[in-house]
């Protein structure tokens, strides 16, 4: 258990940092040649025909598909809350930390001190100023509208106003606020390292039991669509006035050719298989779920080396009606890595492919039989399965419809293979006539197959 501790806070903050990988490709389409202009960047190596973003509405592309998506997100996760919740208290049990309370401001305040330093940004500080004030006001008076007329409980049962983040919409929409005026202006650079944080302040109200994996999500969307709105408004107002005008950029420093990409995948797993020792032929490890995070670095326009981040989540259960029981959380986390195949098949869509290995840690569990159980059965009373660390194998298809050079979704099917040795411990009811435990060491063939949904955010 806990080595999965630090493996489940890496692959909440993996969910959080695509947000901020697909929302900084947001960028001046002269400027910036990508998959969606109609024109050829020609390399030594290949040519890459590209299509027009009039093909695709302006203001879904680059305002509303990436905040949308975030939210469409939180509402799909919103039956997944309690597995989500019952995997953090698991294997973080009392965790609480303050640091969101801070970090939540951090991306807005590197802003103001770039400027006190004479590092210009998009917009003069009183024009960035007034699109902040009207991206807060309008972010406030949608996050509390929601809070109150939801009242949703918080996990910890603190107050019932959990849904949606505030501390999550305010890190997104100063994440957001970071990204206009210094990531277009000056580097993609500063986008990363404002959603970063905004990242990980979401992470934080999970793991700090504060809110559901649903508010976060919802949050962070109302966030970035909130300072979107806020900078239309302010644009309205004062048109181009106190607007400094893009910087240069030499293109061909950019690598347009090579689909690099970060991906955040969630899907419903069906295990393959049963435990086999013998107390255990009935039972099997029931339908779950798995997130993760992946990302590829490609060596040329199609091939490229992929790693991955896997947990998955699933309860144990037994065959027929003479055995009853109650299964603790199960869990298992990999991290794999391997070749990766990436194309264009068709307008808009790209088709991905990888076959990746790696290591394999299952978590430690306890199974217990109800006193439905007539005791004098032979029966055990409890079984401690205990996995050790393995091999794993696994292979991925996936197919996303890109909706701006940068921001895609997609759906995904995966299957994966591991061969753990694990320990059962038995312990026995008083009167049956056995010693009170007995260990029992076997091998067993762990597989799984996979297929959900997926938010991929490309790099270029």
């Amino acid at each position: 258990m806990r080595l999965l501790r630090p493996i489940l806070g890496y692959h909440l903050l993996m969910v959080f940092l695509l947000s901020g990988v697909s929302t900084y490709g947001k960028k001046n389409v002269k400027s910036y040649p990508s998959v969606f202009n109609r024109q050829s960047v020609k390399r030594s190596s290949d040519t890459i025909p590209f299509t027009s973003y009039n093909l695709c509405p302006k203001i879904l592309s680059n305002k509303v598909v990436v905040p949308v998506s975030l939210m469409a997100a939180g509402g799909l996760l919103w039956n997944q809350r309690a597995p989500v919740k019952e995997m953090r208290d698991c294997y973080l049990g009392d965790y609480y930390y303050h640091i969101d309370d801070y970090m939540q401001y951090a991306p807005g305040a590197i802003v103001y001190g770039l400027n006190a330093l004479g590092i210009k940004g998009h917009h003069t500080v009183g024009r960035a100023s007034l699109s902040l004030g009207m991206s807060m006001a309008i972010m406030g008076i949608a996050v509390n509208s929601l809070k109150y007329s939801v009242k949703e409980p918080r996990p910890d049962g603190s107050a019932n106003n959990s849904f949606p983040s505030g501390h999550t919409a305010m890190a997104f929409t100063m994440a957001t606020f970071l990204h206009k005026e210094y990531g277009v202006y000056r580097s993609p650079l500063y986008s990363m390292l404002g959603f970063a944080l905004a990242g990980a302040t979401g992470i934080y109200r999970v793991l700090n039991n504060k809110h559901w994996i649903s508010d976060v999500m919802f949050g962070a969307g109302v966030g970035i669509l909130s300072t979107e709105a806020g900078y239309g408004l302010t644009q309205c107002i004062m048109g181009d006035k106190g607007t400094r005008s893009l910087l240069g950029r030499n293109d061909d420093r950019y690598q347009w050719d090579r689909p690099h990409y970060a991906r955040f995948y969630i899907g419903r797993v069906m295990p393959l298989g049963d435990l086999s020792s013998e107390f255990s032929s009935e039972i099997y490890a029931s339908r779950g779920v798995e997130y993760g995070m992946k990302g590829a670095y490609f060596l040329s326009s199609h091939w490229g080396i992929a790693s991955e981040l896997n947990a998955t989540s699933f309860w144990m259960n037994v065959r027929g009606d003479e055995l009853k029981m109650n299964s603790e959380l199960m869990g298992s986390a990999s991290f794999l890595v391997g070749p990766a195949y990436s194309t264009m098949f068709a307008r808009f869509w790209r088709f991905d492919a990888d076959m990746l290995m790696g290591y394999w840690i299952g978590a430690k569990n306890k199974l217990t039989l109800l006193d439905s159980i007539d005791p004098l059965d032979g029966s055990p009373e409890t079984v401690t399965w205990d996995p050790n660390s393995s091999f794993t194998m696994s292979g991925s298809l996936a197919v996303h419809r890109m909706f701006s050079s940068h921001f895609g979704i997609g759906a995904y099917a995966r299957m994966s293979a591991a061969v753990p040795e694990f320990s059962m411990n038995y312990k026995w009811p008083v009167h049956v006539d056995h010693d009170d435990y007995d260990d029992v060491d076997d091998e067993f063939h762990w597989g799984q197959w996979s297929v959900g949904l997926s938010l991929t955010g490309y790099l270029w």
